[in-house]
């Protein structure tokens, strides 16, 4: 139920109908959710924190869970965009950990 619950509020969050439909309580249980619905809010998720950068330093510590969620839609995600950002999040940082 927590499932429903993020992606209720991450789609009213970003202003999609489909986030609501997507995220109401199912009837038996969360497996009710198809894979590729999760994956398609996730995506749009992902893609609105592209568009919208925090304004935190790339190598500040905060970003570290927008980091790892990101890689990890990269192993599941068709689109290279995820990946292409962290490979320059990467090389900016000159692949070394912020002091």
């Amino acid at each position: 139920m927590r499932l429903c619950a993020f992606l209720r509020t991450a789609g009213a969050t970003l202003g999609l109908s489909s986030g609501a439909a997507l995220a109401s309580e199912p009837s038996s249980s969360a497996s009710d959710l198809q894979p590729e619905q999760v994956l398609a809010l996730t995506e749009r998720v992902a893609d609105w924190q592209l568009g919208h950068p925090s304004s935190h330093p790339a190598t500040d510590w905060t970003q570290a869970a927008w980091y790892a969620g990101l890689m990890a839609i990269t192993d599941i995600s068709n689109h290279p965009r995820y990946l292409d950002f962290l490979v320059q999040v990467g090389e900016a940082a000159h692949w070394e950990l912020a002091p």
